[in-house]
C-alpha cells in the first residue's frame, strides 16, 4: 500500500531536496515511488504571442496566405 505526500522542491547537484518536515517519513531503505513533474518554461516578459512569433509551430503542408487571399470571398 502506498501512502504518500506532495510538495515542490528544487534539486540541488542534481538530487530532489525533501522538505524537513517529511524528512524522518523517509529514513534510510524506505522504498519510494518517485514521479517527477518539471516546472513549465515561463513565458518571455514580452508575451505569449511574441514567443509563439520567435518560435512558430512548423506545419507541414501548411503555407502563408497573401493578404487578398485572406480578404478574398
Amino acid at each position: 500500500m502506498l501512502t504518500g505526500f506532495e510538495f515542490e522542491t528544487r534539486t540541488k547537484d542534481g538530487l530532489i531536496q525533501i522538505p524537513e518536515e517529511y524528512k524522518e517519513d523517509f529514513g534510510d531503505g524506505t522504498e519510494v515511488k518517485v514521479i517527477i513533474l518539471k516546472s513549465a518554461k515561463k513565458i518571455s516578459k514580452t508575451g505569449m504571442f511574441a514567443e509563439m512569433m520567435r518560435n512558430p509551430v512548423k506545419v507541414e503542408g501548411l503555407r502563408s496566405m497573401k493578404r487578398d487571399e485572406i480578404y478574398d470571398r
